[in-house]
């Protein structure tokens, strides 16, 4: 006796904001040679994400019925999560897996699942003042440069540039946070948590 094939597959977005909407698209084909019964659309919600609603052939949570398939017959679902408050790049891999009470005859298309990295977006400042603000050639002048997250979630990483410009020699350097590469003008800052504010201190001679 002929069975139906059911076959699965799967798209979505490479990445997603914390909070932001995932949208996954999954295709449901019987490729034959026979008519597919009792078909069955599994898509259990991973880690991280938060089912929302789903829509096209199927319209409720997951697993959606979707009944006898004649040969040939595609079937289209979109489903919409939330990404949760994950760190960042964190990999969460949505699985959707397609079954039958007809026998299938190849069962290695039955399952389909594309990963998806969750990106935290928040807000991270510099602002730069200098002092005195007139100084004679020879004279030392003082820079401070303030790096502030201001949210709304942790920065991790952060690298703050601040090369000197020409005619004026670096002699030293205070982060309250991090390292200073004078070589590079790169300030390491590393993590900053939201609302956390931290600071740069460099002299230099003024030379021309």
């Amino acid at each position: 006796t002929a069975n139906g094939d059911v076959a699965v597959t799967k798209t979505g977005p490479a990445t997603v904001l914390v909070g932001g909407s995932v949208l996954y698209t999954l295709t449901v084909t019987n490729n034959g040679p026979a008519v597919a019964t009792g078909v069955v659309l599994a898509d259990p919600t991973p880690a991280n994400l938060t089912f929302v609603t789903a829509a096209g052939a199927c319209t409720t949570a997951f697993p959606c019925a979707l009944g006898t398939m004649a040969v040939g017959e595609v079937r289209t679902i979109t489903a919409t999560y939330t990404a949760g408050n994950a760190p960042d790049g964190t990999v969460v891999t949505n699985v959707a897996t397609v079954s039958s009470t007809s026998p299938d005859p190849v069962p290695g298309n039955n399952q389909a699942s594309t990963p998806t990295t969750i990106v935290q977006l928040t807000d991270v400042g510099v602002a730069k003042t200098v002092a005195p603000a007139t100084v004679v050639i020879g004279g030392t002048v003082t820079y401070t440069v303030t790096a502030t997250n201001h949210g709304p979630n942790p920065a991790s990483a952060v690298v703050v540039t601040d090369r000197l410009p020409v005619g004026v020699a670096y002699l030293s350097s205070t982060p309250s946070q991090g390292t200073y590469d004078p070589a590079d003008g790169t300030w390491a800052v590393g993590a900053l948590a939201v609302g956390q504010s931290v600071t740069l201190t460099m002299t230099a001679t003024v030379q021309v």
